[in-house]
């Protein structure tokens, strides 16, 4: 092999076991807090999640939590918005619809082996609304 090819391939390979190992650790986390700016938002943040229709999302932070037997892995994300929460839950539920995903209950939506639970808290002190998007993976059909 030339020495080109061994300098350019060999740090590529310690880099993608490096990164294999780190996600193999952070997917087994429990409890992982983390913004969009860190490695953790880039391995563990399903693109549902990452693409959610609501402009201008502001305090938005993640957390992980494994799956361990009967319970599934969960994903939540949590950020405030301006925009008046009729918007809001018109937004999110054409968005799941569109991902497959069919209404269940008041802001429960369900699509194979996976659930979306919609949480909105108008502040009244404010023109804010708190979202938090859970997406729950189970590891089978329901």
């Amino acid at each position: 092999m030339s020495s080109l090819v061994r300098k350019s391939v060999y740090p590529l390979l310690v880099l993608m076991i490096v990164l294999g190992v780190y996600y193999f650790s952070a997917s087994l986390s429990e409890n992982r807090r983390y913004s969009q700016y860190s490695i953790d938002y880039l391995l563990l943040t399903p693109a549902i999640l990452k693409e959610q229709p609501v402009q201008g999302a502001t305090d938005v932070v993640y957390f992980y939590s494994a799956a361990d037997g009967n319970k599934p892995t969960v994903i939540t994300m949590e950020f405030r918005s301006a925009i008046a929460l009729s918007e809001i839950k018109k937004l999110l539920a054409d968005y799941f619809k569109s991902q497959g995903f069919k209404p269940n209950n008041i802001g429960i939506f369900t699509k194979q082996n996976e659930e979306v639970l919609v949480e909105i808290t108008h502040d009244n002190g404010d023109n804010n609304q708190s979202i938090k998007l859970s997406l729950l993976e189970y590891l089978w059909n329901s």
